[in-house]
């Protein structure tokens, strides 16, 4: 009784959630001028809640934006005004959330009935698994490799949710890798919780390719960054990106800071828990970390430093742009994925 009294909240409140998504459309919008650009930018600060999916950083790239229904007419008067060039990619993006949310339910519904799993390898690696169930299954790791991982709190959200990492392995240097900084990209979570499954199912087996790795270099891994974004996304808003921090904005949807883009940036540097706990982290640990990995979703690129300006490199760009291209090669061989190569700022 008390799960189908918290399934049905859940039910009612997602539901109302959606419906603001109901009609929404898709844009697909190409700036062809740097004036094209700086008027995209003004419609995504503008008060009619276009939400830019992609952004085109330079003229001649695709954006892709989100419009809400009761913005709809509003927003193509405002491109045909600027001629702007511009094309419905989808007619209602709200029916797809709802078609979405409701196979979700579902499959959930079926895996709180059968029971949480006993152990790590019987974990549903393939699923989009709650912060409660990724913290269960980074604590059952603990348990069964006590001599190889560790379990890491670098802070707490906003809401107080523990920001945890795994640590895997004993080599002096490491590489971090983080998902789910931006709260709807699920899958970032996922992908980072997958590694941390195959990582250890490798070893295990005695894998000769993880046993080298695992001689060179440890592995910290943090799934969910924005933990209570996250959250949010599955019981509210499907289309949520934020942090869930209050600030002093009174404008309408003004809660919450993206902890990785200029909108809305917060109001200053490492004004929130999750990035300040993070860079705190990275600090303290900057001799043991020789590499840093964030998982995003959405397109098949690799980034590379900087992002505040397509004219800026760090100092090892060489270095990291032939990485790039191993990895990338690597990835293609294993997936037949094809990754393109840029810096952020380039996106």
């Amino acid at each position: 009784m008390i799960f189908f009294c918290c399934l049905t909240t859940l039910l009612l409140t997602t539901l109302s959630a959606l419906e603001t998504y109901k009609r929404s459309v898709l844009l697909e919008i190409i700036p062809r001028t740097v004036l094209d650009q700086k008027k995209l930018r003004d419609l995504e600060h503008g008060d009619l809640m276009v939400d830019f999916w992609k952004a085109a950083a330079l003229p001649g790239q695709v954006a892709i934006a989100l419009v809400r229904r009761e913005f709809r007419r509003t927003v193509v008067q405002y491109l045909r005004k600027h001629t702007l060039q511009w094309t419905k990619l989808d007619f209602d993006v709200g029916k797809h959330l709802r078609d979405v949310h409701f196979a979700w339910l579902e499959k959930n519904k079926a895996k709180k009935i059968l029971g949480a799993r006993s152990r790590w390898e019987r974990f549903p690696y393939n699923e989009y698994n709650s912060y409660d169930e990724i913290s269960s299954l980074l604590m059952q790791i603990r348990a069964e490799f006590p001599n190889m991982t560790r379990l890491i709190t670098i802070g707490r959200s906003y809401e107080g949710r523990k920001l945890l990492a795994v640590a895997i392995g004993r080599a002096k240097h490491g590489i971090w890798i983080d998902g789910g900084i931006h709260a709807r990209e699920w899958i970032s979570v996922s992908s980072a919780v997958y590694m941390i499954g195959q990582i250890l199912k490798d070893y295990s087996k005695g894998e000769p390719g993880m046993r080298h790795l695992m001689d060179h270099l440890s592995w910290y891994i943090l799934p969910t960054l924005n933990p209570d974004g996250y959250e949010f996304t599955r019981t509210t808003d499907r289309l949520w990106r934020k942090s869930r921090s209050r600030n002093n904005a009174s404008q309408q949807n003004c809660d919450g800071v993206d902890l990785n883009s200029h909108v809305y940036c917060g109001p200053y540097a490492f004004s929130e828990p999750e990035t300040m706990s993070l860079r705190t982290f990275l600090k303290e640990n900057e001799d043991k970390i020789v590499a840093y990995v964030a998982l995003h979703t959405f397109s098949q690129l690799w980034l590379m430093p900087f992002g505040y300006d397509v004219n800026a490199f760090p100092p090892n760009i060489e270095e990291l742009n032939e990485t790039a291209h191993e990895a990338v090669r690597a990835l293609k061989s294993v997936h037949h994925s094809n990754y393109r190569i840029m810096t952020s700022a380039q996106l």
